[in-house]
């Protein structure tokens, strides 16, 4: 497929490159590292370019320069790239860990077939894919979701920072969440047994993230922590206020 028939993907609306991300795959339990997920946004918003033409179409292609353009990915990271995709085809993912759509609990891989062809020195030139069906149906109609803009997501660079802001995004409405402190941890992708003291957790993952996201997002988040006596309870509430979409410069 020719760049020409995706220019589409790279249409502004007010500085905007937007997905539209179902609340499902947004709760997930970030066992992705940050190049895949930063993929599957952009495979994601590619899918649903080629479906606006052709509506029964299951099996998508994309140049792996557009690829790596929406994604935010380095010119030489074919080989990581590569790898990561060949493994979202086994990585078993659960899906909608918050309970938001239906308190229904997905697991299944993110695709559900991936080829990849190369041309000369090991170069990536074009990626086909094809999405399990819940993700596809998801992509068709997202009765719920979350506007994403890939201009922001690019800019992050770290998986717990894009995981939080991802889900901060989904719950924008409320102005503030609760989350409790274990399930935080999986939304952000902290692996079992890492980062098991609380402190630890808060100043390597927490606090990281939640600078990243004040620097470089159009969101500006605070947290507190609740506390019976002197120990920390089992939650953290989150407020997020949002800040001039100036505040960060497009270099996609």
């Amino acid at each position: 497929m020719s760049t020409n028939t995706q220019i589409s993907l790279f249409q502004e609306h007010n500085g905007v490159v937007e997905i539209k991300k179902h609340s499902a795959l947004v709760a997930m339990n970030n066992i992705m590292s940050l190049q895949q997920r930063k993929a599957t946004n952009a495979l994601l918003k590619i899918a649903k370019d080629q479906l606006k033409r052709e509506p029964n179409r299951r099996l998508f292609c994309t140049d792996t320069s557009i690829l790596k353009r929406l994604a935010g990915i380095g010119r030489n990271e074919n080989k990581e790239l590569k790898q990561g995709l060949k493994n979202l085809v086994s990585l078993v993912i659960e899906y909608n860990i918050l309970g938001k759509v239906k308190r229904e609990r997905w697991a299944f891989p993110f695709l559900a077939y991936v080829k990849i062809e190369e041309s000369g020195k090991g170069t990536v030139s074009k990626v086909w894919f094809e999405l399990p069906t819940p993700i596809l149906e998801a992509v068709k109609n997202p009765a719920m979701y979350v506007k994403l803009d890939l201009f922001i997501l690019r800019g992050l660079n770290s998986k717990h920072s894009m995981a939080l802001y991802e889900t901060l995004m989904d719950y924008q409405n409320l102005n503030s969440i609760s989350f409790d402190i274990e399930v935080l941890r999986r939304l952000m992708g902290v692996k079992e047994g890492q980062y098991k003291v609380f402190t630890m957790f808060k100043k390597r993952v927490l606090d990281v993230a939640v600078d990243r996201i004040n620097q470089k997002t159009d969101l500006y988040v605070e947290y507190w922590i609740e506390r019976q006596g002197r120990k920390v309870s089992k939650s953290i509430m989150v407020a997020v206020l949002f800040k001039s979409r100036n505040c960060y410069k497009n270099t996609m």
